[in-house]
């Protein structure tokens, strides 16, 4: 490994590496689902930060007046201003989704600077370096393990406990045979075909994280007064710079476990139907793309078939968990 910090729990996990080069994004805030505007204020930035979001939806589709096929808006750029997030889709003026918020969660990579802040970790190279300290609000890994789901779930049961709306999961599998769907605290996996799709099985990898304080123990923890901030026993969400941007066709990430949620929607036609579908993801042999997923609307209008996508880029993580 490169230089940094080796934990090791010997307790059925991978062993957790902290080097110089790892990314250890600070939650700022969550942001809804509404149409009350594209840019939202972030809850506290720091000047400096670089800033991540991470969408559970960026794409949606929506009918302008009496038209009978659905339009598609998807999320395709992000950018900060002042403060501010402003979400860029491609919907133009269609409606009112010039005011579109997409729901996600909005982390911040603290500055250099920060690192004087609190107390804590760092770890440094002559090129890089890792901070984690008392003032840094990390997500914490609430559930992780390997599971077999077929069909229909939801991530809460993939868990085995309840698990808030507010949580991001992980996930990677090697089966170029299935499509996985997730919307909202939904996940489905079903066969990949352009007719309506049936389900099928796959075993998954998987992570989940949300913003609630790590439990101290064995290993390394980082205590803010009796609040618990860092914790090896409750893994942080760290990850290496590596991202994917969604695509349709093949991206190498080796053995990293991609986000799951809404990035794209495709259009199929079978059986004088057409019909409307998540984008889900498929992964085999190390590669990810986005495949036909969950249906969610059919018509009967024409053999019109499509695809689209969301444009930010979204972290890869590696297998610590």
């Amino acid at each position: 490994m490169a230089k940094g910090i080796y934990i090791d729990l010997n307790d059925g996990r991978p062993p957790m590496e902290i080097t110089a080069g790892l990314r250890a994004p600070s939650f700022c805030m969550r942001t809804p689902d509404d149409f009350n505007g594209r840019t939202r204020t972030i809850t506290g930035l720091v000047s400096g930060s670089q800033v991540i979001f991470i969408p559970d939806v960026g794409c949606v589709f929506t009918y302008i007046g009496t038209d009978t096929i659905p339009t598609i808006v998807n999320l395709k750029s992000i950018s900060i201003s002042g403060g501010s997030i402003t979400m860029n889709n491609d919907a133009g003026n269609i409606g009112n989704f010039d005011k579109k918020c997409f729901p996600g969660t909005v982390m911040q990579i603290l500055p250099a600077s920060s690192a004087t802040n609190g107390i804590g970790l760092f770890v440094a190279s002559s090129t890089d370096f890792t901070a984690i300290t008392t003032s840094t609000r990390l997500l914490t890994c609430v559930a992780s393990g390997v599971k077999t789901v077929t069909g229909a779930t939801t991530v809460s049961a993939i868990a085995g406990k309840t698990i808030s709306a507010g949580a991001i999961m992980f996930a990677k599998w090697d089966n170029s045979g299935v499509s996985v769907t997730k919307s909202g605290a939904n996940i489905w996996v079903n066969n990949i075909t352009d007719a309506f799709p049936v389900d099928a099985s796959v075993s998954m990898t998987y992570a989940i994280f949300d913003n609630v304080d790590p439990v101290p123990g064995r290993g390394i923890t980082i205590m803010a007064g009796s609040r618990c901030v860092f914790s090896t026993v409750s893994r942080p969400f760290v990850y290496s710079g590596a991202a994917w941007t969604p695509s349709w066709n093949n991206t190498a990430i080796g053995s990293r476990m991609v986000l799951l949620g809404t990035f794209g929607m495709a259009t199929t036609y079978s059986g004088n139907r057409n019909i409307l579908k998540h984008a889900g993801i498929r992964m085999s042999g190390g590669n990810v793309a986005l495949e036909r997923g969950k249906d969610i609307e059919w018509w009967v209008d024409s053999a019109f078939t499509g695809r689209d996508q969301i444009g930010i880029s979204l972290p890869l993580l590696d297998p610590i968990y």
